[in-house]
């Protein structure tokens, strides 16, 4: 009978089950497994072989070559007087490899993909990468995914980049130490995300240092946090001198495999599927392993692997073993088909391990139920033997080629083996090992997560000592991975008896992990389940609190407000409670253009969290209000609100996760003149969202950081800022309609129609129903004046016109001195004056809500000279701009003054605007006003020659940003990604943005010759 698991629960025995188990507390923070070993920086031996694999035989002439002494799996560790076999059957194969290996030691990154059945060959293609690349210095981390560990976080690139136990590279060591986690459960911001960031820093720097060969075998069984990951470096491999190499078995195939293979293929990886052996290359194998020619029969016999090198050669081993194969003539054996035995494909494994002592068989099956690698410690630990008893069957087992040496561990050569041996135990012998197994873990001492792994495959329904042990161990894999944390809840629910108390907690922790892991529609359906049921009122608050912050930020606002009046009809809110609900409450309101009222309540959150004393509530409701402000246009109170909400709370005692309030504060600081602080402001936050993994938040700094480069005119940089922000972007905000808005706008201001169509597209296609879009202005004035390009000017107007009305009714102030300036332009050329007139008004009213803001001041200078036809208006518009830092407010007030100063005769006041115009545009790209400009100054006799052009240079050195060009010269200087950050004060991924934009405008391959054009600027 299996013995008990440790309970894990705190309590007298008589609050757990019936029958009496002893109780092990587990520690209170998960440690480290001891021992764990590094296999980073170490050659990965051959555990398996494919048709490359080197079957060592004793050398001999003779016919009487004993193929009884074939080893299981060749490796170089197990040759003995043994000659090696040639590679048969994929040199082709073996020969892209090598060229990878070279072209990665050059300095160009490359994925290669080797998928196919167990033992078809994958494991030598990588012996083969792993052999050229120490011959050309290369370095070589690799690692490989185990059936067991597949849940465990980032497993196979921790082994694989020697992130396990206390690593002394220091790099290596920070990064661990962030895998390690620790703080509350599927805890503030996105702890997994944290760790896929450092550990893309990690390989960045690796690459710095020296071209890398990256191998992660077996990631059919690899966890999900480990695939993410892997995405994110697929995405910048040709970046990097990196040789990514993977695995994998054509089943199983999780979504996130399927999602990782599918991208790769998408971004130029070279993916070969490894298929059977031809017939007479099975022929040559067995050729070359016994030294003589088959003969008929054998080879009808070895016909049934299917092609299987590994299984052709434990076929011929395996009759070897009979003695059934006989001398045939010159050179060649055969078997007598009426007498030898007929060795089944399945079986060979298994008959050829039938001839090992039972001791050591015992001890072998007895590691199977570990898995593919354990410690001596751990067969000791559930075998009841000492390692002095262990030491006599380990010794046979590797003198047999089944066991190899890896560091402090011993692995099966071949997976087929431990599968062959664990599955050929009885279910019910495996269960009861796994829990003998999980019980002595448990009172080692070892963390959740390993014991949980044994225990879902030995508890059974209605364990509620197992259920406890899977909820602590998803408790533990949430404060890294909250993906894997749902799928051990979903277990434990499986497992727990309908009537246990139990359920609840666990339904309540799946709701919480799923909205943590980014599912975010699962995780509010699960929430409304938990609350309905009334499953776990103690964590009502916090459930309902997060599905209202899901909701608000992906627009279902509707359904949020219909939460968050439940939550107060609860009455059982605190002060600070019921001030935060407002809060949202007035962010819904905002959302669906509901001004008055979203003010309205985020006033009386305010007022509700002030006396309390809560800084979290009181920076999260000066935040709401903050925003409200900024959507009705007052500037400078929303800014200093925004500064305010920054200041009052420590950011990482915010219990939900970071809020973006810095993302409110500096782009309202920006857009009130005040932009260096602004600027500030928005690094400050991204440093601290990207310390505390805070995807999302993270992903809205760079959109509105782009927002803000926008304004100031750095338009290839917001073009990379946006496009960084969507790189992060997962399940949830809606905030691409708003950048997609700024990019159909650059893209038409630079006469790109075609690509402001598909942005404009885009942007329609983004927007919610019903909700009211942020930053919807831009949209409307990049459709008006695509229709402009296509000569539809009273279309244009008419649009504009409309989207004024939308605006104006939902009092949308922040867009007023944007949109207004342009729509007087137009009503005036078309003699509508009174329309003219009314728009004016409006936005002199923003004005006066914000004294002393010159961009403001100058939009309703612009409107009122153009509707009075007043230059000197205009030129005093032009005064004020020249305080602000937007350009093009600026040109167009220059413009608009230049046209009535030269109806007025004055030329020479005219021709010097309208070239202060010209040059602004020209400054921000905006092609599409230069060649406008450009006709009106030749109109008045001035001639700008070739800085006129509307044509957009898209490659070559010119076509490079002035950013761009600062970046590169960083690669020149070989500094990686995240050195380069920290010299630039961007974020690593807007410079691999950088870096990627720079490699195609120049045509180039690698960073490497990215580096050398630049030299030879520098010297030419």
């Amino acid at each position: 009978m299996a013995a008990a698991v440790v309970d894990p629960r705190p309590g007298p025995p008589a609050a757990r089950r019936r029958h009496d188990r002893p109780r092990l507390r587990p520690p209170a923070r998960p440690q480290p497994l001891t021992g764990e070993r590094i296999r980073g920086t170490q050659p990965r031996p051959d555990r398996r072989h494919g048709p490359a694999s080197r079957v060592m035989l004793r050398p001999s002439a003779s016919l009487a070559r004993d193929v009884s002494l074939l080893p299981l799996v060749g490796d170089r560790s197990a040759q003995v007087g043994a000659e090696l076999l040639p590679l048969i059957g994929r040199s082709d194969e073996l020969a892209s490899v090598a060229a990878s290996v070279e072209r990665a030691a050059a300095g160009f990154g490359q994925v290669l993909v080797f998928e196919g059945e167990a033992g078809i060959g994958k494991t030598r293609l990588v012996q083969g990468a792993l052999d050229n690349a120490r011959a050309r210095d290369v370095e070589i981390c690799a690692g490989a995914a185990d059936e067991v560990t597949r849940r465990r976080p980032f497993a196979v690139l921790a082994d694989a980049l020697g992130l396990t136990g206390t690593p002394a590279d220091p790099d290596r060591a920070e990064v661990a130490r962030q895998l390690r986690g620790s703080g509350s459960p599927y805890g503030v911001g996105d702890q997994e995300f944290g760790v896929s960031e450092a550990i893309t820093g990690l390989v960045e720097r690796l690459c710095s240092r020296s071209s890398l060969l990256l191998v992660l075998e077996d990631v059919h069984w690899a966890d999900p946090a480990t695939l993410a990951c892997t995405v994110r470096l697929g995405r910048i491999v040709e970046q990097l001198p990196l040789l990514l190499i993977l695995t994998a078995r054509p089943t199983p195939r999780s979504p996130e495999l399927a999602r990782l293979l599918t991208m790769l293929a998408d971004r130029g990886a070279a993916s070969t599927l490894l298929g059977p052996l031809a017939h007479k290359t099975v022929l040559a194998l067995a050729e070359a392993a016994s030294g003589a020619v088959p003969g008929p029969n054998l080879s009808r016999q070895l016909d049934g692997a299917g092609g299987n090198p590994l299984l052709v050669l434990e076929m011929l081993a395996a009759l070897g073993q009979a003695g059934a194969i006989e001398a045939a003539g010159d050179n060649t054996v055969d078997i007598d088909s009426a007498t030898a035995p007929s060795v089944a494909p399945s079986l060979t494994i298994l008959h050829r391990l039938s001839f090992l002592p039972p001791e050591v068989l015992d001890v072998l099956r007895t590691a199977s139920i570990i898995g593919t690698s354990f410690f001596v410690t751990d067969l000791s630990l559930l075998s009841g033997r000492s390692a002095a008893g262990l030491a006599g069957p380990v010794r046979e087992a590797m003198t047999a080629g089944l066991l190899a040496e890896r560091g402090p561990r011993l692995e099966f050569r071949h997976e087929l083996i431990r599968d062959a041996l664990y599955r050929d135990l009885p279910k019910s012998l495996r269960e009861a090992f796994h829990r003998d197994f999980a019980q002595a873990l448990a009172s080692a001492g070892h963390p959740p997560g390993r014991i949980a792994e044994h225990l879902l495959r030995g508890a059974r329904p209605g364990d509620s000592v197992a259920v406890e042990w899977l909820r602590r161990a998803a408790e533990e894999t949430g404060r890294r991975a909250p993906a894997g944390a749902v799928e051990l809840l979903e277990h434990a629910i499986a497992l727990a008896d309908p009537t246990d108390p139990a359920r609840h907690r666990l339904a309540a922790d799946r709701a919480v992990a799923l909205l943590h892991s980014g599912r975010s529609a699962e995780g509010e359906a699960a929430c409304r389940e938990v609350l309905t049921r009334r499953d776990d009122p103690q964590r009502e608050g916090t459930l309902r609190w997060l599905l209202i912050r899901s909701m608000v930020i992906r627009d279902q606002v509707a359904e949020a407000l219909v939460q968050i009046d439940e939550a107060l009809a609860q009455r059982t809110a605190s002060q600070a409670e019921r001030a935060l609900y407002h809060g949202w409450a007035a962010l819904a309101r905002l959302r669906l253009g509901q001004y008055d009222p979203a003010l309205e309540l985020a006033e009386q959150a305010v007022e509700l969290a002030a006396p309390t004393g809560d800084s979290v509530a009181i920076s999260e409701t000066l935040h709401t209000k903050a925003q409200v402000l900024a959507f009705r246009g007052h500037l400078v109170e929303s800014a200093e609100l925004g500064v305010q909400a920054v200041q009052a709370p420590d950011p990482e005692s915010l219990p939900h996760g970071p809020q973006p309030a810095t993302t409110t504060a500096g782009l309202m600081l920006i857009a009130a003149d005040r932009v260096t602080e602004g600027f500030e402001m928005l690094h400050r936050g991204r440093q601290l969202n990207e310390s505390l993994g805070a995807r999302s938040v993270l992903a809205l700094h760079h959109i509105v950081y782009a927002d803000g480069l926008f304004l100031v005119g750095e338009w290839d940089d917001a073009v990379s800022e946006i496009e960084t922000g969507f790189s992060l972007l997962g399940d949830g905000p809606a905030w691409p309609a708003m950048s997609l808005g700024i990019l159909a706008l650059i893209a038409v201001r630079r006469d790109d129609l075609a690509e402001a169509r598909a942005h404009l597209a885009a942007a329609h296609a983004a927007a919610q129903p019903g909700v009211e879009q942020m930053r919807e202005h831009r949209t409307v004035l990049a459709g008006a004046l695509l229709a402009e390009a296509a000569g539809r000017d009273s279309q244009a107007i008419d649009e504009l016109c409309a989207g004024w009305d939308r605006i104006n009714a939902a009092r949308f102030g922040v867009a007023f001195p944007e949109f207004g300036p342009e729509l007087v332009r137009r009503l005036v050329a078309a003699g509508q004056r009174t329309r003219a007139t009314e728009v004016t008004a409006t936005v002199e009213s923003c004005a006066r809500h914000n004294p002393g803001v010159p961009n403001v001041e100058g939009a309703a200078l612009v409107c009122r000279g153009l509707t009075e036809q007043a230059p000197g208006l205009l030129v005093d518009a032009v005064a004020a701009y020249r305080q602000s830092a937007q350009p093009l407010g600026r040109a167009l007030a220059c413009e608009g003054a230049a046209t009535l100063l030269a109806v007025d005769g004055r030329g020479d006041e005219a021709r010097a605007l309208l070239g202060e115009a010209h040059d602004l545009l020209h400054g921000i790209g905006a092609h599409r006003d230069t060649a406008r400009t450009g006709a009106a100054l030749r109109r008045l006799g001035v001639h700008r020659g070739a800085r006129a052009t509307r044509t957009r240079v898209r490659t070559g050195w010119a076509a490079l940003t002035a950013t761009e060009r600062k970046v590169v010269g960083f690669v020149a200087q070989r500094l990686s990604n995240p050195e380069i950050a920290d010299q630039m004060y961007l974020s690593r991924r807007t410079v691999e943005t950088h870096v990627s934009h720079a490699l195609a405008k120049l045509e180039l391959r690698s960073r490497l010759e990215l580096a050398a054009e630049a030299a030879r600027r520098a010297t030419g």
